[in-house]
């Protein structure tokens, strides 16, 4: 008689264990090295690109996975102790941890050690041109270094290559990058510790051209090592990407799919940033200062003042479109020349622009004169709406009519489908845009 599902279950979850529970992340002591000595640990926040999406390891009981890092080389050991294991179907762990570190793993201590014996303290003049130095919140400093990594000495190679397998456990979806590319960038954030200099993060950067003969830079990969998190590292990294984007004249920084917590970090760099500029400030201010003290969230609208009335108090260099009822620029409105001023000065997209003027705005409202917040935070409620709104828009016009067909296994073709007819019978129509999606800019 075959065994009900239920018990099947309840035995299979006897023998599984969450595989982020199981696994502690060890960063060693650079000052005791070659030691294995442990100063800090941690478990990994992602797991599911080895063991699948539920993150689960099957067939051990009293499983325990150790990670230990180096923090001068990076160098990788990993430890697999369990109470029991099942005769068949177990996982293969050792496996999956050695396909995800591919620049090696030590299977035992004694070997860890005499690999840690042998590595040599880089020299900090080979890492690549410092971009950044900067104060951290909890005392001493961080210089950041910049190298272009396809040409960079053998040991930031190295480093880089061994430092990116932890991405899989700290960043969702993280992946590695194709360090032969010439366009990538890698910026890494040295602090001093002691007598011991360490790699407390890096971030890569990929640069795209920009016509006619600029650049545009996309911060992809970006890893604080935890033992170096909530001090100031990942701001300086970041501070370094926007000095990088200047030094180069770059059209502006962009990111590829950042997490929450490095869009808030971003945008934290950002609206310094916009806060240093005085005149961006005074700008704001002043479009406080202009409003009545009943005034209404719009030119007009909220008042019910008739449409050509408000158009005709419509800044020609609105910023902030919209449509129907809401095309009228609303009183806090940065005009579009001192948008395209800001990002020049901030190497910012438009819209991470506009986000840094309504926090300047909300700023400036703050420290208004009482009866002035309220219409103001109206004003400031209708300008975020249009953004939000427009931004919208814009993406949906954007993919309108757009499909992507495949092109053999490895490579696709996007095109608007009105031209697709004019595609198949000749291929001497318009230029069709074509990109290989083997291989794509890495995850954060």
């Amino acid at each position: 008689m075959a065994e009900p599902p239920a018990a099947k279950r309840a035995k299979l979850e006897q023998w599984s264990v969450d595989s982020n529970e199981c696994t502690s992340i060890v960063f060693l002591n650079p000052a005791q090295e070659p030691g294995v000595v442990e100063a800090a640990r941690c478990h990994p926040e992602f797991t599911h690109q080895l063991f699948g999406e539920d993150e689960q390891i099957t067939g051990f009981r009293g499983l325990d996975l150790s990670l230990s890092i180096s923090q001068r080389s990076f160098a990788a050991l990993a430890e697999l102790k369990f109470d029991e294991k099942r005769a068949s179907g177990a996982d293969d762990v050792m496996g999956k941890m050695r396909e995800a570190f591919p620049e090696g793993l030590a299977a035992s201590r004694s070997e860890y050690e005499r690999e840690l014996a042998a590595v040599e303290q880089p020299d900090l003049a080979s890492l690549g041109d410092s971009v950044l130095r900067a104060d951290l919140r909890s005392g001493g400093a961080v210089e950041v270094k910049q190298a272009t990594l396809c040409s960079a000495h053998p040991s930031v190679k190295a480093l880089h290559a061994r430092m990116q397998p932890l991405l899989l456990f700290f960043v969702d979806g993280g992946s590695a990058i194709d360090p032969d590319d010439p366009c990538w960038h890698v910026l890494l954030a040295l602090r001093t510790e002691g007598a011991h200099t360490v790699v407390a993060g890096f971030c890569t950067v990929y640069r795209f051209y920009a016509y006619p003969d600029r650049a545009r830079l996309r911060v992809s990969q970006v890893l604080v090592t935890p033992p170096h998190q909530r001090c100031g590292v990942g701001r300086a990294l970041l501070l370094a990407a926007y000095e990088s984007a200047r030094a180069c004249n770059a059209v502006d920084v962009t990111y590829e799919e950042p997490t929450d917590a490095l869009q808030a970090l971003r945008e934290s760099v950002e609206l310094a940033a916009a806060a240093a500029l005085p005149w961006l400030r005074e700008r704001a201010s002043a479009a406080v200062a202009a409003l009545p003290p009943d005034a209404p969230a719009a030119n007009g609208a909220a008042a019910g003042v008739g449409a050509k009335e408000a158009a005709q108090n419509a800044d020609p260099g609105d910023s902030h479109p919209a449509s129907g009822a809401d095309a009228v620029p609303p009183r806090l409105a940065l005009a579009a020349a001192d948008v395209a001023r800001a990002q020049g000065e901030l190497r910012l997209p438009k819209q991470q622009v506009l986000k840094a003027w309504e926090a300047l705005l909300l700023a400036a409202l703050e420290a208004a004169p009482p009866e002035r917040r309220q219409a103001g935070r109206q004003a400031l409620e209708c300008l975020v709406r249009r953004r939000l709104g427009g931004s919208a828009a814009s993406t949906r016009r954007g993919a309108e009519g757009k499909r992507i067909f495949a092109d053999g296994e490895q490579n696709w073709v996007m095109m608007k489908v009105g031209r697709m007819a004019a595609f198949t019978k000749s291929t001497a129509t318009a230029p069709v845009a074509k990109a290989t999606c083997t291989e794509r800019p890495g995850l954060r």
